[in-house]
């Protein structure tokens, strides 16, 4: 059965990141380690506009790169809220963490805004995958930062953020993801800009088949 879901008008104009909160009111949580909120991490990131950057010289775009980013100690309803209203009002998609937190659950089950994630297409299985965003692993934080290494190169003068700016500086070893919230929804949201899912959103009058009865359909039926 399908069900109709919110999605952005315009899918390719920014792409959020989401690091979530581990915390809904858990009190082992809370008992390890003296409270219930714990940091989470948002970011937004402006993918180029081909209209106000024509030009190949990455160096020189005003574009491609983050337009917001936000770091706060929240439980996770306020969180996933905060997340829904960034949504919203910059009109992205989402490519969130999801080894923790309710994002899913909050946007899917509770307020049918599924059109707005990013699911990953699985070459082997010739499918979108179950689970929008990305499980942390190894591979993951590798290829985070990477992408980081990447962003600092070729477009690091034009970020206007300090915060996110010393929050990469801080990230040494994969160890340091875990205190550095900012840092990983800002790798979030560069790996969904990367993703192909991405790519075949900027091909959307281009392509035929299961993604754009997807896409049409206002998203993923869970």
């Amino acid at each position: 059965d399908r069900k109709e879901v919110w999605k952005p008008l315009f899918p390719n104009r920014f792409t959020l990141g989401a690091d979530p909160t581990d915390y809904r009111g858990n009190k082992n949580l809370a008992i390890t380690t003296g409270s219930y909120m714990s940091d989470a991490g948002i970011t937004v990131y402006w993918e180029r506009d081909r209209i106000l950057d024509p030009g190949d010289n990455c160096y020189d775009w005003e574009s491609g790169r983050f337009a917001a980013v936000y770091r706060n100690n929240v439980s996770s309803i306020v969180y996933d809220e905060d997340l829904l209203k960034a949504t919203i009002y910059y009109g992205g998609m989402i490519y969130p963490e999801t080894n923790k937190g309710d994002v899913i659950k909050y946007f899917t089950v509770e307020h049918n805004y599924d059109g707005y994630l990013i699911y990953d297409w699985d070459e082997n299985a010739r499918k979108f995958k179950t689970k929008p965003g990305v499980y942390q692993a190894e591979k993951s934080k590798q290829d985070i930062s990477d992408l980081y290494r990447n962003y600092i190169d070729l477009r690091g003068h034009k970020e206007n953020h300090a915060s996110l700016l010393m929050e990469i500086a801080k990230a040494k070893t994969f160890d340091d993801f875990t205190k550095l919230d900012m840092y990983v929804a800002g790798g979030c949201a560069l790996l969904g800009s990367k993703s192909r899912t991405r790519q075949m959103l900027e091909t959307t009058d281009s392509i035929s088949g299961d993604f754009e009865q997807l896409w049409r359909d206002g998203g993923l039926n869970l």
